[in-house]
């Protein structure tokens, strides 16, 4: 379920609510007051987090089996799942209204979401890079699709560009300036798989299930080109770039910072590893929280090149994903 732990001070974080729900948390989205927490086999929960020490279940949403994701922009809850995905209105959050279904077609299941002004862009396993138009939420309409080749994972967006990144490795840079009319521009095949996506000023970070950090030069979209890795120690899970410094959370349990700000060159700056096994990472001011194996860790990156494990707030089960808003963190057991 949910656990919501203060962490005004990094150096002694505290358990200040929690909430026993479902059977496999799988990701969550932090909107206002409330949390919307997926669960693979029994929908979306939204709960309250206005008193975070006593978390309480609003409204459960339990259209469809097997949801993925969650995204919240403006009012409106994007679930994703393997049977399409569902548009909530979620202005009053105690009673969501179902606005419309983007059907999967012929397709097996959504994946990664980005919403921009009323177009979603939508990672669509075999069906590659789908858009669709929610200006009338009612009646979501189909644009365009943009086949992969590949089981698409994630999409992130560059300009008039979306970077969509692929299980078997494959990356493809697609031209969305006309929706209606996509036009795949490039591409790169790097070998093993490349999942998480950031694109930031021209170049896009990528996890890496075997080089860690890939750093994609957009200059020039029709020969996009790979102009950094950092191999490291295990494989990159999760990272969050921000002026210049990336931080990853590795596999193997090690916090890895590269300096990237000149991406042909990402040089490792920083490291520490603690052990077990990291699965998400979020930053927030100087600390970057990191949760596995381990329970939630919590590390002082003021100084990148030598970042410190301040805190640790163990738990007997594996946690998944994390979000920090203001002074509480939130986070995913797997049981």
């Amino acid at each position: 379920g949910l656990q919501i732990v203060d962490v005004a001070d990094p150096t002694a974080p505290f358990l200040v609510g929690s909430l026993l729900v479902g059977e496999r948390s799988a990701a969550l989205a932090v909107y206002g007051d409330y949390v919307y927490l997926v669960d693979t086999y029994e929908g979306l929960r939204i709960i309250d987090v206005s008193d975070p020490a006593a978390p309480v279940v609003i409204q459960h949403l339990d259209p469809v089996p097997f949801p993925q994701d969650v995204v919240v922009v403006k009012d409106r809850a994007y679930l994703s799942t393997w049977n399409g995905i569902y548009l909530y209105a979620i202005a009053d959050p105690t009673d969501p209204v179902l606005l419309s279904v983007i059907p999967e077609g012929d397709y097996y299941g959504y994946e990664g979401i980005t919403v921009r002004d009323d177009l979603v862009y939508v990672a669509a396993r075999q069906g590659g890079l789908r858009i669709w138009d929610v200006s009338d939420p009612l009646h979501p309409e189909f644009l365009d699709d943009q086949n992969m080749s590949d089981t698409a994972v994630d999409v992130d967006l560059h300009g008039d560009l979306a970077v969509v990144t692929c299980y078997h490795g494959n990356i493809r840079i697609v031209n969305v300036v006309e929706p209606r009319d996509l036009r795949l521009v490039g591409g790169i095949h790097p070998p093993g798989t490349s999942s998480e996506i950031l694109c930031r000023q021209g170049v896009a970070y990528i996890a890496a299930s075997n080089e860690g950090v890939r750093i994609l030069d957009l200059g020039d979209p029709t020969e996009p080109e790979i102009v950094g890795r950092c191999h490291v120690g295990g494989f990159g899970i999760s990272l969050a770039v921000r002026d210049g410094i990336a931080h990853v959370a590795e596999s193997n349990g090690g916090l890895r910072i590269l300096d990237v700000s000149d991406p042909r060159a990402p040089t490792p700056i920083g490291y520490d590893h603690v052990g077990g096994g990291f699965s998400d990472l979020a930053l927030a001011g100087d600390l970057a929280y990191v949760c596995g194996t381990e329970g939630a860790l919590i590390f002082d990156v003021a100084d990148p090149t030598a970042p410190q494990l301040v805190a640790i707030y163990p738990t007997d089960d594996w946690l998944g994903e994390i979000a920090v808003r203001d002074d509480l963190a939130l986070s995913l057991i797997h049981i």
